[in-house]
């Protein structure tokens, strides 16, 4: 991933701050892996050796949470959890998209059967129409039907 990261931003041609802060990341991810990679002792000390603000920076970006040992919130403490980590007003305009989707699924599930004039056979006429248009001249394979026009 790191290297997708390096590719990207001179991809973009960065310069100034915003190629430092890639590059940040970049050391980041890769310090990140390496501890993750190592046995827990060894990388509890390889991480007391870092500097104080790059294990300010690590605990920031990756958290301290095992996510092989970590609490399971269940679906309400999930939601909490995101809730109360996210903008809230982000978090409600998802969930007027949410249920603007649904309700326009809803909608059309009743509104087409009926603009077709009976709710469970909408799709047996669309059937039927359909069947009227492939006779057997439409059926017939490429080649005789150019064979036809000529």
């Amino acid at each position: 991933m790191a290297d997708n990261l390096k590719a990207a931003a001179l991809a973009a041609n960065l310069k100034g701050e915003s190629k430092k802060q890639v590059d940040d990341l970049v050391k980041s991810l890769f310090v990140h892996r390496e501890l993750s990679n190592l046995p827990k002792e060894v990388a509890a000390a390889k991480y007391a050796a870092l500097p104080p603000d790059q294990q300010a920076d690590l605990v920031k970006k990756y958290g301290t949470e095992d996510p092989a040992t970590k609490p399971s919130r269940g679906w309400l403490g999930s939601a909490w959890h995101y809730a109360a980590n996210y903008n809230p007003l982000t978090l409600a305009f998802k969930g007027v998209i949410e249920a603007s989707d649904a309700m326009t699924r809803a909608y059309r599930a009743v509104a087409i059967p009926l603009s077709e004039g009976e709710i469970g056979f909408a799709w047996i006429k669309q059937m039927i129409k359909a069947t009227k248009y492939l006779t057997k001249d439409v059926l017939k394979t490429p080649e005789q039907s150019m064979d036809a026009t000529q």
